[in-house]
C-alpha cells in the first residue's frame, strides 16, 4: 500500500529506537534569497546532505519566530523518557514513517512492558506515537495508543493527559519534558485496560451494528468504510466495495480480499467492533487521515454502544 502525507510519498523503516537516529536527516535555517534580494522576515528550511545524497534541498519557509526542532532531538527525548519510566530504549522497536525529503516524520515506538489481553487471547501492546515536522506543516505531538499484536492495528483511547501537542512557536526547552509527560500518562493504563474490558463485555447485536454503520459511521468515515465495517462484522473479510445508491451501505457487496484475524464472527461486542474500525483506519493510505480515524475510535465506540442500547429499546 502506497502511503502519503499531505500529498507527499511516505517511506517506512523499522529499527530499534536507538538505531533509528541514523535514518534521520538534519536541517538548517538559512536566509531566504540572496543579498539585496533576501527576505528579512522569513527563513528557508534546508535539508542538509544525507547519506549518499549530497544535495541541499529547501523543504519549507518559516517565520523568524520559528524554533527548529530536529527529528534526532525528538528521538533523544523519547529515549530519555523511556529510561525515566524504566523501559530500556534498546528494547523498544520503532517504525519510522518519513516523507521523501524528511521534512515530516511519524514514529510508532512499542515496548513489551505493558502488554495486555482484554479477554480474547490476542494481546495489545502500549505504543508511543510521535510526529514532528521541520517545515511547520504539523505540530510536534506525542500520544499513547494500544496496538494489536496479531495484525498491528492501532487503537487509541485518548484521555486528557495521554496526548501532548506543541507548536514550534510555543517551544521553550525549559518547559518541555517528555519524560514527565510519559510518566504521568502511564497512570491511565489501568483505566484504559478497564475500558477495553468493558467494551469486551458489552454485547452488541449485528442488526444494531449495521444500523449504526448506515447512519453514524457512514457520516463520519464515509459509506464505503461503513460497508467494509459491516462485511468484517458479518464475515470477517475486508475488500473492494461495490457501491449501490439504491441500498444502504450495510447491504453493499464487499469482495473477500483480506481476512481480518482475531475477531469472533459475527462480531457481538463493542471491543471487536473497535478492532474492525481499527483495521479499516490502520489501512488508510493517507497517513494524516489514518491517525485522525484512529484517534476517533473511542468516541465512535461510545456512540455505537449508546446506539445499540437505544436500538434494543425500539
Amino acid at each position: 500500500m502506497a502511503l502519503s502525507w499531505l500529498s507527499q510519498t511516505v517511506y517506512e523503516q523499522n529499527d530499534s529506537l536507538t538505531n533509528i537516529l541514523s535514518d534521520l536527516p538534519t536541517f538548517e535555517l538559512e536566509t531566504f534569497g540572496e543579498g539585496e534580494n533576501s527576505n528579512e522576515d522569513i527563513f528557508q528550511v534546508v535539508r542538509q546532505p544525507f547519506g549518499s545524497d549530497t544535495r541541499r534541498i529547501p523543504v519549507g519557509v518559516v517565520s523568524k519566530n520559528y524554533k527548529l526542532i530536529q527529528h534526532a532531538q525528538v528521538v533523544e527525548w523519547l529515549a530519555e523518557a523511556f529510561e525515566l519510566v524504566g523501559w530500556h530504549p534498546r528494547e523498544a522497536q520503532a517504525r519510522l514513517f518519513i516523507t521523501r525529503y524528511g521534512e515530516r516524520i511519524f514514529l510508532r515506538i512499542s515496548h513489551q512492558h505493558a502488554d495486555f489481553d482484554p479477554g480474547d487471547g490476542y494481546p495489545l501492546r502500549l505504543t508511543v506515537n510521535c510526529q514532528n515536522s521541520v517545515d511547520r506543516s504539523c505540530a510536534l505531538e506525542f500520544s499513547l495508543i494500544w496496538s494489536r499484536l496479531i495484525c498491528d492495528n492501532g487503537l487509541a483511547i485518548i484521555r486528557k493527559a495521554s496526548k501532548k501537542r506543541l507548536t514550534h512557536i510555543e517551544y521553550r526547552p525549559e518547559r518541555w519534558n517528555i519524560g514527565q509527560w510519559l510518566a504521568s500518562s502511564l497512570h491511565f493504563i489501568e483505566k484504559d485496560q478497564q475500558q477495553l474490558k468493558e467494551w469486551y463485555r458489552q454485547s452488541v447485536e449485528l442488526d444494531s451494528l449495521e444500523f449504526w454503520a448506515d447512519h453514524h459511521l457512514s457520516e463520519s468515515w464515509g459509506k464505503a468504510e461503513a460497508a467494509r465495517f459491516c462485511s468484517i462484522a458479518r464475515y470477517g473479510w475486508d475488500g473492494r466495495v461495490k457501491r449501490n445508491k439504491d441500498m444502504p451501505p450495510s447491504r453493499w457487496q464487499v469482495a473477500s480480499n483480506s481476512y481480518v484475524p482475531g475477531l469472533n464472527i459475527p462480531i457481538s461486542n463493542g471491543y471487536h467492533a473497535s478492532q474492525a474500525l481499527s483495521w479499516i483506519a490502520s489501512r488508510t493510505e493517507r497517513l494524516d487521515e489514518r491517525w485522525e480515524r484512529i484517534y476517533s475510535i473511542h468516541s465512535l465506540i461510545s456512540e455505537l454502544i449508546k446506539s445499540s442500547q437505544d436500538y434494543k429499546m425500539v
